[in-house]
């Protein structure tokens, strides 16, 4: 059965006379629910839109799709800048061997001119560790900053040939142009830093993290061990400090880039917005921008000191509690060498044989200095490196 058409100008107080009928009432309340259904529709694509275009603003690009843009050059400087990265964060744990050396060279001689001989071949050692951290440190951070500028460069130059291909419709419904400018001055400027020097100084914090345990396993593996049970807790305070100092950052960026919106049009518009008297309404924009991009810049500090205050806790809160150790098996360690010695002594007035081809009081004191030094200038070693790698991280 067909329903009867509904007049628009239907008298709703009145509509018990006009739809008696239960059935008419079907009828007139499906069509009420079609008319709903028509109009809201186009309320759904634009929500759809909507969320497509949040979707593709949330979508994020991975972190080597930023090297696209490099030609042969680069790839070269890329390597170059890295190998020296590597040269630059290993020196650091090899200062720490050469700082042993000198130690023990101290405690291993008794003679002045022993002494000076070993500390002179070990500060040679100083010196080319110098020189090789040295053009180490140029080649990261040449090849790195010239390689980031050329990629940035070219991205730039890409950006603008991208826009200008760009229908007039693009403008009004994708961006404008005061976003355009606010993107090319603010992103390019954080992509350079991202391909640029900073890469070169993850790769020597990276090459210092890995080195520095290596040589620590190497020296004292115990220590180390101890140690690791540190790394968990700086982990994870290093990451939400990163994943926040991130969110915070680019949440900034895109206040400024609003903020840049509405200079860029104010100030292209400004007859227009003079003659209707809107530049307080166009100042209080700004500004709301301003106070958006103002607390996110704080609490991007707040999230990075109280990141670098954990991790400075966790870290000075290990080196303490290996301190404490080290001075307990220390002592413990001296009592046995003390033992050993004594034990050492009624060997030698034992054995005769031995005592006459050692020369009294002064080669036999000097034999137990060096008993006594080796392990404990080997202990301070330990405690020395591990005090220098924990400063590295």
């Amino acid at each position: 059965m067909q329903c009867k058409a509904i007049n628009a100008n239907v008298n709703f107080n009145r509509g018990y006379e006009l739809y008696p009928n239960p059935l008419n009432l079907l009828c007139y309340s499906s069509s009420i629910n079609s008319l709903y259904q028509k109009s809201s529709g186009p309320n759904k694509e634009l929500e759809k839109q909507e969320r497509s275009k949040e979707d593709e603003k949330t979508k994020t690009v991975p972190f080597p799709k930023l090297f696209s843009f490099a030609d042969s050059t680069d790839t070269v400087l890329m390597i170059i800048g890295s190998i020296g990265a590597v040269g630059n964060g290993i020196s650091l744990p090899l200062m720490s061997i050469l700082l042993g050396d000198v130690i023990n060279s101290f405690g291993q001689n008794q003679h002045n001119e022993n002494v000076v001989h070993l500390v002179s071949k070990v500060s040679l050692k100083f010196v080319y560790l110098a020189v090789g951290s040295g053009v180490g440190s140029f080649l990261q951070v040449a090849c790195w900053m010239v390689t980031g500028e050329r990629q940035a460069a070219r991205i730039r130059g890409t950006y603008l040939k991208t826009i200008l291909r760009q229908d007039v419709a693009f403008f009004d419904k994708e961006t404008n142009t005061g976003e355009v400018v606010g993107r090319m001055s603010g992103d390019t400027v954080l992509i350079q830093d991202a391909m640029g020097e900073k890469v070169g100084k993850f790769i020597q914090l990276l090459s210092t993290f890995f080195g520095g345990f290596a040589i620590a396993f190497v020296q004292g593996w115990l220590l180390t061990l101890v140690m690791l049970s540190s790394i968990p807790l700086i982990v994870i305070a290093g990451a939400a400090m990163s994943i926040m100092i991130s969110r915070k950052a680019s949440l900034g960026q895109t206040a400024y880039a609003k903020a840049a919106i509405v200079v860029e049009q104010t100030l292209g518009s400004i007859r227009t917005v003079a003659s209707f008297t809107c530049e307080e309404q166009a100042i209080s924009n700004y500004q709301k921008f301003l106070i958006t991009a103002y607390k996110s810049g704080v609490q991007e500090g707040l999230a990075a000191g109280l990141g670098i205050g954990i991790v400075m806790l966790v870290i000075f809160r290990t080196v303490c509690d290996i301190q404490i150790a080290v001075n307990h098996v220390f002592y413990q360690r001296t009592k046995y060498i003390e033992v050993n010695c004594h034990s050492i002594r009624e060997s030698f007035d034992q054995h005769v044989i031995t005592f006459s081809h050692i020369s009294p009081e002064h080669q036999t004191s000097d034999i137990f200095t060096k008993t006594l030094s080796r392990h404990r200038h080997q202990f301070l070693v330990d405690k020395l490196m591990l005090f220098d790698l924990l400063a590295s991280i």
